[in-house]
């Protein structure tokens, strides 16, 4: 098995969310990159996980909204593993999503789709 640096498998400049991020940037980025993992972290900057760009797309087409960042602190989401499994194996394009302005500036919460993954790789 060939051994990957973390170089040969991550963008210089990493892109990372909050595990409370408002729609309008988590949808802006998904616009602007094409990454298919982004790492979430945590109120201190902490890893906390990371979570797919499908995942993102399939949240915002099912606006997985909540109105404050604070939200209810029950990381209910209005999404299912059924509603994950319908848009797979071919994820929408983000382009497909479309939002209003009220949409935008609400918040999603990002906790109950985050993974934490740990990954072995050399360091030279």
């Amino acid at each position: 098995m060939r051994k990957f640096r973390a170089s040969d498998v991550m963008a210089r400049h990493v892109v990372q969310f909050s595990r409370v991020e408002q729609v309008e940037h988590i949808h802006h980025v998904l616009q602007h990159t094409q990454h298919n993992g982004y790492p979430v972290v945590h109120e201190d900057g902490t890893f906390a996980g990371v979570i797919l760009r499908s995942q993102l797309i399939t949240l915002l087409g099912h606006k997985a909204f909540q109105r404050s960042p604070s939200g209810t602190k029950s990381y209910y989401q209005p999404v299912t593993l059924l509603d994950f499994s319908e848009d797979y194996p071919r994820f929408p394009p983000i382009s497909s999503v479309n939002l209003t302005a009220d949409e935008l500036s609400q918040y999603l919460d990002l906790t109950p789709c985050t993974f934490v993954t740990l990954l072995f790789l050399a360091c030279s």
